[in-house]
């Protein structure tokens, strides 16, 4: 079962990272940029995003991460899942779409074995 104090980090997180940053998110990541917390976003591609810097990996980020948001292709989601745990991540959701729900099992549970 899980504690209060376990859920803290999903209700309070004291950073947040976005992975798979883009302007397509902008209805996600505005509000938190807005708020004042620490929001760090990731995108190999990019430098440079709402006027904040973009990281080229998670691990790149040097401060403690409590919440993830994924949001990266599919395929790429077990990948982002191993960063996450090497970066101590507590939180971790992934916003991204064609696992199950298109016949792709195989990397939902590539996911949960992360």
């Amino acid at each position: 079962m899980v504690s209060f104090q376990e859920l803290d980090a999903f209700f309070h997180p004291r950073a947040v990272a976005v992975i798979g940053a883009s302007t397509g998110l902008d209805h996600f990541v505005l509000p938190m940029l807005e708020a004042g917390g620490k929001v760090y976003l990731v995108n190999p591609n990019r430098k440079e995003l709402f006027g904040q810097k973009c990281y080229s990996s998670l691990a790149e980020v040097e401060e403690p991460v409590d919440y993830a948001l994924v949001a990266v292709p599919a395929q790429l989601v077990p990948g982002v899942i191993r960063e996450c745990v090497e970066k101590g991540v507590k939180v971790v959701h992934i916003f991204s779409s064609g696992f199950g729900e298109v016949g792709r099992r195989d990397l939902e549970e590539e996911v949960l074995r992360a």
